[in-house]
């Protein structure tokens, strides 16, 4: 179970409370501008550090709040978001260590700094001391009772400190002050499966599931224990988990990228940000901050036209960020489209009414005539298709999502992730004739252990001998795949 159950790369930079300095409406540029006249100062290198952070730049982050705490060696604030850097890319090796120390300094400059504190148990349980863990959440929680995020991370503590019983009772707690939480109801399922409590378990895995159809251990767990039942659903859900983990991997793989881009683009170098980018982009195609970021070096590079279809494509995938509303904005009014221009603007102070750029630039544009056009959310490109594929396939609209899968191979027949999500769909939607037929065109796209494993389910039900082949591909291809060694011990037994 990961530990790090809250905190989110690119996302997680916090303030300290009563050390909170306005970043509203505070750009990149501006900041990195207006410290080449003043170099020492301390706050504006400390907003740089944050909005590097939450743009997913780790690594820049890091350098401005080591130059912050040159300047200022007990800003508990800069400790801490320090820290948060250190630990703040899936895709790098995290230093655990170095983060501890800083959430250390952060706590001694400010003993009441929950956040701090819970971080430093998070580094703890990361690094093996889960007994350690257990005690800096405990004294966390006396000191707020109702932190369910700290409760949330004592329940992981104690499980890693082999204290079943006892993580059971505080997830329950959790899920009392936040029913919502899908991680403690598959966290539960786990354990009490491991307590032989199915009954139980099911009801909680279940229950995560209907809160968060994304949750790869739990659909793991879940086709654990209905495979102990010789339940046939068991085969879709593995499948199912398989595929979401690979996700994660791809998500990963996608974030690498996507700084790798970044970091090319600070350097001036447009054609390899590009490049990188669009990897990423075919990494993981739902990943919107890679798609925002790929819009706005092609803006830079005066492509606007396909940065305006990357742009539209990102706030489709992140409905809730204001950044690529802004930056469509910006990129139709290069266009010369004031109306839709000012609509997207629109769109974006919805989400941020307090972003100053967003309010001046729609106050010109109303100066000259502009009159707001409603924005058009999806581009018609093969990954927001796919996206929205996905999301019907979600909502088990499987006839739906088929037609999505579709439109993006008509436009993109060698998007090899769509193939392999319309094959899923079908299956789902018992059409296994035609879900075989799709799994063999992915595996002539790429040969990866989930497409050998999800047809080798398929040639298992017709009771074709190819499907021992194809479990035996998928292990060669990934040895820890124990759904597909489990499939082949199946078939190894006399009948």
């Amino acid at each position: 179970m990961t530990a790090l159950a809250f905190v989110i790369p690119a996302l997680a930079f916090l303030l300290a409370q009563d050390e909170t300095p306005q970043v509203r409406g505070e750009n990149i540029g501006g900041l990195r501008k207006s410290l080449q006249d003043h170099p020492d100062d301390a706050g504006a290198h400390y907003k740089l550090g944050l909005l590097l952070g939450k743009s997913g730049e780790s690594a820049a982050a890091e350098r401005e709040f080591r130059t912050v705490l040159r300047l200022q060696p007990r800003n508990a604030g800069a400790h801490f978001n320090l820290g948060l850097a250190l630990i703040g890319n899936p895709a790098e090796k995290l230093d655990w260590s170095g983060a501890m120390t800083e959430f250390r300094l952060a706590l001694q400059a400010k003993p009441e700094y929950p956040e701090a504190r819970r971080m430093l148990a998070e580094c703890l349980l990361n690094t093996g001391d889960a007994s350690a863990a257990v005690a800096e959440l405990l004294k966390l929680l006396q000191q707020q009772p109702t932190y369910t995020q700290a409760r949330f991370s004592l329940a992981c503590a104690l499980e890693a400190d082999s204290r079943t019983d006892r993580a059971i009772e505080e997830l329950r707690q959790v899920i009392a002050e936040k029913s919502d939480l899908a991680e403690a109801h598959a966290m539960l399922g786990k354990l009490f499966a491991r307590t032989g409590k199915m009954d139980a378990a099911l009801a909680a895995l279940n229950q995560a599931l209907r809160i968060n159809p994304d949750l790869a251990d739990a659909h793991l767990t879940l086709a654990r224990i209905l495979r102990e039942n010789h339940d046939p659903q068991s085969q879709i859900e593995l499948a199912q988990g398989q595929y979401l983990a690979r996700r994660a991997a791809d998500a990963i793989q996608a974030v690498r990228l996507s700084n790798q881009g970044l970091d090319a683009a600070s350097k001036g170098d447009t054609a390899r940000a590009v490049e990188l980018l669009r990897k990423s982009v075919e990494t993981k195609p739902d990943y919107a901050l890679s798609r925002y970021n790929l819009g706005l070096v092609l803006a830079d590079s005066g492509d606007f036209r396909a940065a305006a279809d990357e742009l539209r494509t990102s706030a489709s995938l992140g409905p809730a960020l204001a950044q690529p509303w802004y930056g469509l904005g910006r990129v139709l009014q290069e266009l010369g489209d004031a109306d839709g221009a000012l609509g997207s603007l629109e769109r974006a102070a919805e989400l941020d009414p307090e972003d100053v750029r967003v309010q001046n630039l729609a106050r010109q544009l109303r100066a000259r005539g502009a009159r707001a056009k409603p924005p058009s959310i999806l581009a018609d490109t093969p990954a927001s298709h796919d996206a929205r594929g996905m999301e019907r396939n979600l909502a088990e609209d499987w006839l739906a999502a088929v037609g999505e899968f579709r439109k993006a191979l008509e436009m993109r027949p060698d998007f090899a992730d769509a193939r392999y999500h319309l094959a899923l769909a079908l299956y789902q939607s018992k059409r296994r004739g035609e879900a075989e037929l799709e799994l063999r065109k992915v595996l002539l796209l790429r040969s990866d252990a989930a497409g050998h494993y999800a047809l080798g389910v398929i040639l298992k039900e017709k009771g074709a001998a190819a499907a021992r082949s194809e479990f035996e591909m998928a292990v060669k291809l990934d040895p820890a795949s124990q759904a597909a060694r489990h499939e082949l011990d199946l078939l190894s037994r006399p009948r």
